[in-house]
């Protein structure tokens, strides 16, 4: 058996330990996204521990031409990290999102769009969450035993941000004027799901993303923001300009 290290991570609010040969540690230490030194054993579940075998990622072999192994490394815990939020009844979205009067919301969209330009031109007074991909779970699951309504949005890197109520998600759409419109849920569960992180196609894992996006359509609006960013503000986009809901004494913002 090929000796190995264990390397502590985080995806998200899930804690794990990663086996990597001993010649790339320090290279995955100093470079990988989701390594986290605050990890502690007791935290890491016995099915989130991933082995170099799990990984399937011939890159990382030193030997191989042309590889940039801490890459690679990331995009499978990354897939990894997909699937285990999707079985604890979330879902993952191409999306930036901000928080403001501690309620997060979120952006929506295809690469190209200007999701984190908006996020940044929003900033301040908002604060920022995550300018890329962000985690969305109800607060049932990272409260267990308590009687938790409602989702929270959270960055995909660890250390990034705190849970944080999650109060809309918006399809983010260019436009000559910032706005924000209802969509029938039928076409905001289509449209939710087009910007979801999919996962090579596992069926069971499927069916639980169909769950989650049809609870979190009952729980969270989901709206068209057409934006533009010359008038672009939260009160263009019909927010709130004090705290409103429950749940406020949670996350930032």
């Amino acid at each position: 058996m090929n000796p190995s290290v264990s390397v502590p991570f985080r995806y998200g609010p899930f804690p794990g330990r990663l086996e990597v040969p001993p010649h790339l540690e320090d290279a995955v230490r100093l470079g990988s996204t989701f390594v986290d030194a605050t990890v502690r054993q007791h935290e890491v579940q016995p099915d989130w521990c991933i082995g170099p075998g799990e990984l399937s990622c011939p890159s990382l072999d030193a030997g191989h031409p042309g590889s940039d192994p801490v890459r690679a490394l990331d995009a499978r815990l990354a897939a990894f990290g997909c699937r285990r939020v999707v079985e604890a009844g979330g879902l993952v979205l191409h999306a930036s999102a901000v928080a403001l009067h501690r309620q997060a919301r979120v952006f929506a969209a295809r690469s190209g769009t200007g999701k984190s330009t908006t996020a940044r031109r929003l900033c301040p007074p908002c604060t920022p969450l995550s300018d890329d991909q962000c985690i969305l779970l109800p607060w049932r699951v990272l409260e267990p035993g308590r009687d938790c309504a409602g989702w929270a949005c959270i960055d995909v890197r660890p250390g990034e941000s705190l849970p944080v109520p999650l109060a809309a998600v918006h399809l983010l759409e260019r436009g000559d004027r910032t706005e924000v419109a209802p969509l029938p849920r039928s076409e905001a569960f289509r449209r939710l799901l087009s910007h979801a992180v999919l996962i090579p196609a596992e069926t069971e894992t499927h069916a639980a993303l169909l769950g989650a996006a049809g609870e979190l359509l009952a729980d969270v609006p989901v709206t068209i923001a057409r934006v533009c960013l010359g008038d672009l503000s939260p009160a263009t986009l019909g927010w709130p300009d004090s705290p409103a809901g429950p749940g406020q004494e949670a996350g930032i913002g």
